[in-house]
């Protein structure tokens, strides 16, 4: 009878051991896929929410900041200034000079009235709300007032400032600004005399 426990006991050994070793690593390796796939769902859908709620509130800031630029676009300090330059690129002749030679002309400042009652507004509202930059143009797409140095002084050439005048608005997909060094969407609004 011992040798026929000890033989049962080897057949047991040989047959059972690896039999639930076989079990086990099934179970491990069935357990484990559903547990990645648990956790892939789960920070899936964890993406997804934060997604969503990025989303709202992006949409949500840039809805403020349009409408920031709206209400500026009204101030009578920029509309004034507006105006005034406007005239005044009538009146020097300014309108028909080259561009270029209205960049040379302009290359230390890119703008055309640099001590403009409207810039403290400006700045006022490039600080509280965050803009990169704020600038506007008279008629003809020449800087008036700038809250930055800006790349260039006549604008009327940019498909912003063509989109902005001949639809009231412009917004872009989001870009590397050149001027401002940083990546931004670029937000225009025709201002209305």
């Amino acid at each position: 009878m011992p040798q026929a426990t000890s033989k049962l006991r080897r057949i047991v050994l040989w047959i059972g051991a690896p039999t639930t070793i076989v079990v086990v690593a099934a179970m491990t390796i069935l357990a484990g896929r559903s547990t990645t796939a648990e956790i892939e769902r789960s920070a899936r859908e964890r993406l997804v929410g934060t997604t969503r709620r990025a989303s709202v509130t992006v949409t949500q800031y840039l809805r403020e900041r349009r409408d920031d630029l709206r209400f500026l676009a009204q101030t009578p300090a920029v509309v004034g200034a507006a105006r005034d330059a406007s005239g005044t690129v009538e009146s020097r002749g300014m309108a028909a000079t080259a561009t270029a030679d209205l960049e040379l002309q302009f290359t230390n400042t890119r703008e055309l009235d640099p001590d403009s009652p409207a810039r403290e507004t400006l700045v006022a509202l490039q600080t509280l709300a965050g803009f990169a930059e704020i600038f506007f143009t008279e008629s003809h797409g020449l800087n008036v007032t700038t809250t930055n140095l800006t790349t260039d002084l006549v604008q009327s050439d940019e498909v912003w400032w063509q989109e902005a005048f001949t639809n009231g608005e412009y917004q872009s997909p989001p870009l590397m600004d050149e001027s401002s060094g940083v990546f931004a969407i670029e937000h225009a609004v025709q201002i209305y005399d």
